[in-house]
């Protein structure tokens, strides 16, 4: 089942190899609720990016939200991705995309944290 699955994703990718954009762009929303701020991102985030956007916050009562408006997957750190783990290279492909980089996590971390800064 899993290299018929391999397969169909293949062929399914390879169709409109050339036309794909070579980033994903989805959204990254930022709202206050009081004392309590909340920012959101499509991913299921990796805990050291998490942990990274509250510290680098600085706010007090923050709440980071996942799969909101969208769901792009798995958020991997660079060690699941270099390493070829099932969230940093399987997993991408049940959302119908191409494995995330090194770079993505930080740069939705940065992201965020603008979001943030802007409320």
């Amino acid at each position: 089942a899993m290299c018929r699955f391999h397969i169909e994703w293949t062929d399914l990718i390879l169709k409109d190899w050339e036309s794909r954009p070579e980033t994903l762009c989805t959204e990254v929303q930022a709202l206050r609720l009081g004392d309590l701020s909340i920012v959101s991102n499509a991913s299921e985030f990796f805990s050291p990016f998490a942990l990274d956007v509250r510290q680098r916050s600085h706010l007090p009562h923050l709440m980071i939200a996942c799969y909101a408006n969208g769901r792009i997957g798995y958020l991997p750190d660079e060690h699941d991705i270099l390493a070829r783990s099932y969230a940093g290279y399987q997993s991408p492909k049940y959302c119908n995309q191409f494995p995330f980089t090194p770079a993505s996590g930080p740069a939705m971390c940065e992201t965020m944290l603008a979001a943030l800064s802007q409320m």
